[in-house]
């Protein structure tokens, strides 16, 4: 079985947690996770949706602002909470 095929075996809805860890200053956050396997093309292709929601923003062109949100998957279900923020600078 190849490995598309054990993706494809996974099919449905899932939930879990996700753990944010900050190894700096030594802490972790949980917060509900959700993800959904579904096939495309007629079960040939998986598709994984993780409940994150990803925000690229350029600054100026030299700089970019990341925005990464934990969508809730439970109750009251697409809830979106900022997870991560991070700016970065170009270096070359």
């Amino acid at each position: 079985m190849s490995a598309l095929d054990r993706l494809a075996a996974c099919a449905g809805k899932w939930q879990g947690t996700n753990r944010l860890q900050d190894p700096n200053m030594n802490v972790e956050d949980e917060s509900p996770a959700g993800a959904e396997v579904t096939t495309l093309l007629g079960g040939k292709f998986p598709d994984v949706d993780w409940g994150w929601r990803i925000v690229l923003k350029p600054v100026g062109g030299k700089a970019l602002h990341l925005l990464m949100y934990n969508i809730n998957p439970t109750p009251p279900e697409d809830v979106e909470e900022l997870a991560v923020e991070a700016d970065f600078t170009r270096t070359e």
